[in-house]
């Protein structure tokens, strides 16, 4: 097994899809061969980095350890900053490794976790199990798998998988992943708390580890009903890892939340390009400054693009948000918030589906949220506060 220092930002990879596999970009075009040119970035550090990788994989391209460390690259970069171009660049490396007949298991799960990224996860379960067929001891697979099975709300499997890691790898990162998952199972103060008492050892641990455990802190303190310590935990993920959008997210969302449009503006001003923090931008917009049109002109231009590719089911959680705070049409939001939510089910579905349902006065599209929530004794202020009487008056 790969030593613990390697393994930790490849378990980023699966475990920051809490937020990452939720912030999805438009699904990219994957070309027959790495050669395809797809962009012209700026010459820095990180494209020197992979132009190193990418000339250990021309100049041996039987070398499997080679094609398998730039294809986690491009991944680590992808879902790190949300930009699909990497996710493209990573599956256009791993396709002459899946396309035998006996694929490596590194190649199935890195295949996996970029198609997670694209919201098909029937298919990257798939992938997954394959890989554990072949290599049981996988502990990236199983951290992977439980990560998606969290994203659909498959608490108990997802809680098997942790289990799983137990044997395999560091115990901070299968305690981390059982804690996580403990959280939304009724647990959530002491979840809260274990995970607090994590934070020491965490300073062994790269930045994007310490980040996406922070971001876990952030989102139990919004789901107690701390918002100052939300805010403090995403701005610390934040400050560690500038450039990672998920931490994008999670702060600027918790500026919308307190009205602070300016703050959000200022934020993600140089992130337009990035279609789910230009979510945040058109909300921020409406309500502070002079540009919300040109932001909410440009947002749908990209959904449109999305549906005439064809994968515009992988943006229903970004488009009934937009739907619902952006254009103000309740009625279009919870349509879209319902048919998300049969698809995935972190505490940001949630919440989206029953403000739409609230908004618009239709709750039979949230009759299966209220049933997961009860069934999972889900803690949420933020869900009591918006559903809480009709949580109480339809009780059984």
């Amino acid at each position: 097994m790969r030593s613990m220092r390697c393994w930790s930002n490849s378990a980023l990879l699966a475990l920051a899809a809490l937020l990452s596999c939720t912030t999805a970009s438009p699904a990219p075009y994957i070309p027959k061969d790495d050669a395809v040119v797809l962009a012209r970035l700026p010459a820095s550090a990180r494209q020197a980095e992979f132009q190193s990788l990418r000339d250990d994989v021309r100049s041996r391209p039987d070398d499997e350890a080679a094609a398998l460390a730039l294809a986690q690259r491009y991944l680590e970069v992808g879902r790190a900053e949300a930009d699909p171009r990497f996710i493209s660049y990573a599956q256009a490396t791993l396709t002459p490794w899946l396309n035998r007949p006996t694929p490596p298991t590194q190649a199935l799960v890195l295949q996996a976790i970029a198609v997670q990224y694209l919201h098909r996860f029937d298919e990257a379960l798939k992938l997954l199990d394959r890989a554990l067929t072949q290599a049981p001891d996988n502990a990236q697979a199983w951290v992977t798998k439980a990560s998606l099975l969290q994203v659909q709300g498959r608490l108990s499997e997802a809680k098997d998988s942790c289990r799983a890691l137990l044997r395999l790898t560091d115990r901070m990162i299968a305690l981390t992943c059982l804690t996580s998952i403990d959280s939304s199972l009724g647990q959530l103060q002491p979840s809260y708390q274990r995970m607090q008492a994590l934070l020491p050892a965490l300073q062994r641990e790269p930045p994007e580890v310490r980040a996406w455990m922070l971001l876990q802190l952030s989102d139990m303190a919004l789901r107690l009903g701390d918002d100052k310590a939300a805010e403090d935990h995403a701005a610390a993920a934040l400050s560690i890892d500038p450039k990672n959008a998920a931490a994008k997210v999670a702060v600027a969302d918790l500026l919308i939340d307190a009205g602070q449009w300016q703050a959000v503006r200022d934020l993600l001003r140089d992130d337009a390009d990035n279609d789910v923090l230009l979510l945040r931008l058109a909300i921020a917009s409406r309500y502070r400054g002079s540009d919300a049109n040109r932001y909410a002109a440009l947002y749908e231009s990209r959904l449109d693009a999305a549906r005439q590719r064809g994968d515009g089911d992988a943006h229903l959680r970004e488009h009934a948000r937009f739907m619902l705070d952006v254009k103000g049409d309740a009625a279009a939001a919870v349509t879209l918030a319902e048919k998300n939510f049969s698809k995935q089910r972190e505490p940001e579905d949630v919440r989206l589906l029953l403000r739409a349902a609230k908004a618009s006065g239709q709750w039979q599209p949230a009759t299966e949220a209220i049933a997961w929530i009860r069934r999972h004794d889900y803690q949420d202020a933020r869900v009591t506060s918006t559903v809480g009487e009709r949580l109480a008056a339809t009780k059984p």
